[in-house]
């Protein structure tokens, strides 16, 4: 049996007189202590105590923390509908629906009268029809692909048009050799697939062909000055334990870029992010990839949270955007004893800033010589490198983009330092 007194005696009478005795003691106890001056004051009310405070005062705090995430409606000058908490934007069938949800719950709510209350069979147990309204709470939801179904659709589209060719042929005595060299699908195989898509090349294999043919490939780190270049996209891709707030996940970024460069003593990174202007010939390959679903969200704070899905969010190019502006806002206030000695250059949008301890201070300039309106990281990475090629010897690119390989591998001819 579980709990109870250890060591109490077994006899009835003792046990009595101990009980019994109890007042007395306890008096003789708090006797000793006033005479010790070790008394506490007696307590008048509950939540005065000194754990009742504490527990007070965090929870104000955890309001005050959640306040500050959220977003001040009367700053926002974006003119879209936004979440307050999450800084989520609405789509246009939430903005619609959200704009007439009374209209539409009134005229249901009379329909239902109608028909159910005052009609000629009322029933008062009827189901409620639900409105099914877009709210910002479908935005969070996952979406799956149906692209496989996308393509057996196809394939049924192509066997009817066969079908249909050959009943032609046929009724109008045409040789099928003739019909037959003409392509039965709506695509080009060779440009597109069935849904209409760019077909893509594995770039990877040629890669890997160029590696097979390298004799003796493994070489020694660069000795002396060294620069440092990274895919800014590639890492924040690769991320899977998020901070819970944007300003934390901006200060371990940072801390990561560095210590990057540190480990390896590179006295310069550069964190080179691409370009995602509205118009571009990349859109239908970034709707690909976003085909479960994109979710824009603006960042308005350091204490806004991080999106749980964090796959879905880098899925826009809009969000990317907006990230490495709030980075680059970020850096800016962050300690100037994080950078350890590294000057860290930081490629966002078309311009290119860069970050410095001078005497306790950070500092932030602009670089006018990496100015780049290029869409892809990859050009960008090389202009990078050709300018870290006037004040550094050695250079190392870290990137799994195969583009990136092959254009720094045509740019080494020019770019007079070690790649």
């Amino acid at each position: 049996m579980k709990g109870g007194m250890v060591g109490v005696t077994l006899n009835k009478g003792a046990v009595h007189r101990w009980l019994m005795g109890q007042a007395e003691r306890s008096a003789i106890t708090r006797q000793c202590e006033a005479m010790a001056n070790v008394t506490e004051f007696k307590r008048t009310r509950k939540d005065l105590d000194k754990t009742k405070i504490e527990a007070s005062e965090k929870a104000v705090l955890d309001v005050t923390l959640t306040m500050e995430a959220m977003i001040n409606p009367f700053e926002n000058d974006h003119g879209v509908l936004v979440h307050l908490a999450s800084g989520t934007i609405a789509t246009s069938a939430v903005v619609n629906d959200m704009g007439s949800m009374l209209e539409k719950g009134e005229s249901a709510a009379l329909k239902f009268m109608k028909t159910h209350i005052v009609g000629e069979e009322p029933n008062i147990y009827s189901t409620i029809t639900k409105t099914n309204l877009q709210t910002f709470s479908v935005l969070g939801k996952k979406v799956t692909s149906k692209s496989k179904k996308g393509e057996l659709v196809a394939l049924k589209n192509s066997k009817i048009l066969f079908a249909k060719m050959l009943l032609i042929a046929r009724s109008r005595h045409l040789q099928m050799e003739k019909v037959l060299k003409y392509s039965l699908r709506p695509f080009p195989r060779a440009l597109a697939t069935n849904e209409g898509d760019l077909v893509k090349t594995v770039k990877a294999k040629l890669l890997h062909a160029i590696e097979e043919e390298v004799q003796g490939s493994s070489v020694n780190l660069p000795v002396g000055e060294k620069a440092y270049i990274l895919d800014a996209m590639a890492m924040l891709q690769t991320l899977t334990v998020l901070p819970v707030t944007f300003g934390e996940l901006a200060i371990d970024l940072l801390i990561r870029v560095v210590n990057a460069a540190v480990y390896s003593n590179f006295k310069r990174v550069d964190f080179v992010c691409d370009r995602y202007p509205l118009q571009s010939i990349k859109n239908l390959e970034r709707d690909r990839r976003a085909v479960g679903g994109v979710q824009v969200i603006r960042i308005y704070g350091e204490q806004q949270r991080v999106p749980r899905q964090w796959k879905k969010f880098m899925s826009s190019g809009e969000n990317k955007e907006e990230l490495m502006k709030f980075l680059f806002d970020a850096w800016k206030k962050a300690d100037p004893q994080l950078l350890k000695g590294v000057e860290v250059y930081l490629a966002h949008e078309e311009s290119c800033h860069r970050f410095a301890q001078s005497d306790g201070v950070m500092v932030c300039n602009v670089t006018e010589e990496l100015r780049c309106d290029h869409e892809e990281a990859d050009k960008r990475m090389i202009a990078h490198a050709r300018h870290a090629s006037q004040f550094y010897s050695s250079i190392m690119i870290k990137s799994p983009d195969t583009d990136v390989f092959l254009i720094a591998l045509n740019a080494c001819l020019d770019i007079h330092a070690d790649i």
